[in-house]
């Protein structure tokens, strides 16, 4: 069986005294209301026992990034998150990784430091550091999550396993915007801004078939225009 994503995270309170695995299940029971499934979440932590299967049969990698989380993958020592990620990294890589920042102080790109925030650093973010009371907001922060599992693969969320624009937006996979910054990603990606004022926390939506036959009316009209100039000056002289 396939699964969605793969969740790390770490337990404890953060920065303001909340407990983070708390906050950590609002997100995840929310994400999996809207149809997300979870390889791994229900029995996370409580054994120090690796199942990689379940790395290997998730589709991408979700991590709730707090300062715990950094410092316990740092540690010297073996401990269940250092095996996790490391084993996360090894299956999927990071470009499939998805961060989500738990606390203001992750916000900064320089508290981002260990193997985890190296591997990490300058990946775009969904700033998830604000109180949930306010559940529309979380809502929406959900949906853009959800939005960049999808660039990494369509058919997440998907019951059956198949992307149902697959036909529209077959070409997407091919060079699409992945977390990391790129000179041709934004061809590929509409990028809009997010409701938190940080601007590092932004949300990409595939780009859509209607986008496509645009540019391509584009190209046949500036070759029309082009092409007689084009003759025109290389026409010989008589």
């Amino acid at each position: 069986m396939q699964y969605d994503i793969f969740v790390l995270y770490s337990i404890g309170e953060d920065e303001k005294k909340r407990p983070n695995e708390d906050r950590v299940k609002q997100v995840i029971s929310l994400l999996q209301s809207k149809g997300i499934t979870t390889s791994n979440f229900d029995e996370i932590n409580q054994s120090i026992v690796i199942d990689t299967s379940c790395i290997e049969q998730s589709k991408c990698v979700v991590i709730f990034i707090d300062r715990n989380y950094f410092n316990n993958v740092s540690l010297e020592q073996w401990n269940i998150y250092k095996s996790q990620y490391q084993n996360a990294k090894a299956s999927k890589g990071v470009r499939k990784f998805i961060p989500l920042v738990m606390e203001p102080r992750m916000l900064d790109y320089s508290k981002w430091t260990g193997p985890a925030g190296i591997d990490l650093h300058g990946m775009i973010y969904t700033d998830l550091s604000f109180d949930f009371d306010d559940e529309e907001f979380l809502n929406i922060k959900c949906d853009e999550i959800i939005s960049r599992m999808k660039v990494i693969d369509s058919t997440i969320g998907s019951s059956d396993g198949i992307d149902s624009n697959s036909n529209s937006n077959s070409f997407k996979k091919t060079n699409t915007f992945l977390g990391y910054p790129s000179s041709s990603s934004p061809s590929t990606t509409q990028v809009t801004e997010s409701k938190t004022s940080n601007n590092n926390s932004i949300s990409f939506p595939a780009l859509s078939a209607d986008n496509t036959t645009a540019l391509d009316c584009c190209a046949c009209l500036c070759y029309c225009i082009f092409l007689p100039i084009q003759i025109i000056f290389n026409a010989p002289s008589s």
